[in-house]
């Protein structure tokens, strides 16, 4: 995923999600740094409907860019 591009989430799980037809924005890696040493990365996007969202990288393959 390229910052500044746009994208649709193609998701359709058990739980519907608030945003899942919204255009989405990706904003980029938001690592988080654990006391523990362990660095998380997540990724922030921002959607039509809820605004800036964090979502881990198990939603990546869920993106598909848009033309």
């Amino acid at each position: 995923m390229k910052v500044g591009n746009l994208y649709t989430c193609t998701y359709r799980g058990n739980r519907p999600l608030q945003w899942e037809n919204d255009i989405i924005l990706y904003l980029g890696e938001r690592p988080v740094h654990r006391n523990d040493g362990v660095t998380i990365i997540n990724h922030l996007i921002h959607t039509q409907s809820q605004g800036a969202v964090v979502v881990d990288e198990s939603m990546l393959p869920y993106f598909e860019e848009l033309e």
